[in-house]
């Protein structure tokens, strides 16, 4: 004999009413158990229910279901969906995880034994309620439904692991691809417009501060995609003069370049491993001639045993200078750590010829007749920590 099924309170009947007024008083202990004990007999039931009644029970509640629907007005069918939301979230927010996770499964399950047709079909209506519900939504719901969907992404996010992530990702870029692949021109153009008009709305209401975060997080997840750890702005704030002992800034891979030995195959140039192939000379494309053998006696001076000219040949430089270094400086008073310039760096020529009472300097000096003074001259001009032996 089949289990006796229960009684429609919302029948006319004496027990009807008896069982209202019974179910009006109770406390909310005996609430609880009575509900527990109608879980028990259900599960009860339903574990000796065979694959073909369990299908058969199935279909019948779906098609009286479906026919109690169909008689409902829109917003019927609206107060209907906000009153059967409201026991849904609270009984999912006191699910504990382990109840969860047997709830998706059970879902993704239900989902796998659908036909496409189905599934398009199931995907339709949902779109279709959510369309629906987002309509009457007010401006206030609206900004606290997506608060309240970012906060549940963050906190999801924040808990999965890095192969989570990566199969997250590949999945919702699948998915993105399927759907815009089945988008007509109109359709992909409407997307754009809608994109663009919701991005420039948010970005006008954005501060300095949300703009910097934004700009940050767009330059690490490009960083993040070249296999390159970008820091952040406040990583490279004064860290010249904030060094930290902690971090090891050669292991940093944004950071760190390499040794210069990559070689050229066509012009034999030492390059960085990150340097473009064609930097050197375009592929070969440009071949320069051979340097000529430094005439005598510079080729012993650059190539001797001994590394006194080598060592000093700046100074050696300035003392065949013709012009003068000419520049607007900028001083802003106490230790500046850099050289600071207004307007245009130039060089200062002056007369070819020196004043009677001024010493020679710079390109006056190649205008000397005697050439023991020219000689005089340039040497006046070394320091005197450099020490010249007989000419």
């Amino acid at each position: 004999m089949p289990p006796k099924r229960r009684k429609l309170l919302g029948r006319r009947t004496a027990a009807a009413s008896a069982d209202r007024a019974a179910r009006a008083s109770e406390t909310p202990e005996q609430t609880s158990l009575r509900l527990s004990q109608m879980d028990s007999s259900s599960a009860a039931r339903l574990s000796m229910e065979s694959a073909a009644a369990r299908t058969e029970r199935l279909a019948s509640a779906a098609s009286t279901m479906s026919s109690r629907r169909a008689r409902l007005s829109v917003e019927e069918r609206s107060l209907q969906n906000s009153q059967g939301a409201v026991p849904v979230a609270r009984l999912r927010a006191s699910q504990s995880p382990t109840q969860k996770t047997l709830r998706r499964l059970r879902d993704a399950c239900f989902r796998s034994l659908e036909s496409p047709e189905q599934t398009t079909s199931r995907r339709h209506r949902n779109t279709r309620a959510t369309a629906a519900s987002r309509a009457l939504e007010q401006p206030q719901e609206t900004a606290h439904r997506r608060f309240r969907n970012a906060l549940s992404t963050a906190s999801a996010r924040a808990l999965e692991s890095p192969a989570q992530t990566t199969v997250r990702r590949i999945i919702n870029a699948r998915s993105t691809a399927s759907a815009r692949a089945l988008e007509s021109p109109a359709q992909t153009t409407v997307r754009r417009v809608r994109n663009t008009r919701s991005t420039a709305s948010t970005r006008v209401a954005e501060n300095s501060e949300v703009r910097r975060q934004r700009l940050e997080n767009i330059s690490s997840f490009r960083a993040s995609l070249n296999g390159v750890t970008s820091p952040s702005t406040s990583f490279w704030s004064n860290v010249a003069y904030n060094y930290d002992c902690t971090v090891k800034y050669s292991a940093r891979r944004d950071v760190q370049i390499g040794a210069m030995d990559k070689v050229c195959t066509f012009c034999n140039a030492k390059k960085w491993a990150g340097e473009q192939p064609g930097l050197c000379c375009s592929g070969g494309k440009i071949k320069l001639p051979s340097l000529d053998e430094p005439p005598q006696p510079l080729r012993d001076l650059l190539l001797g045993t001994t590394s006194h000219f080598l060592e000093a040949i700046r100074k050696y430089n300035c003392c065949f200078q013709m012009t003068s270094f000419g520049v607007k400086a900028i001083s802003e008073g106490g230790w500046m750590p850099t050289f600071k310039v207004q307007g245009q760096v130039y060089h200062l020529m002056g007369s070819l010829l020196a004043d009677q009472e001024e010493p020679p300097q710079f390109l006056q000096i190649y205008f000397l007749a005697d050439y023991n003074e020219q000689v005089d001259a340039h040497l006046g001009i070394l320091p005197s920590d450099i020490s010249i032996g007989p000419r």
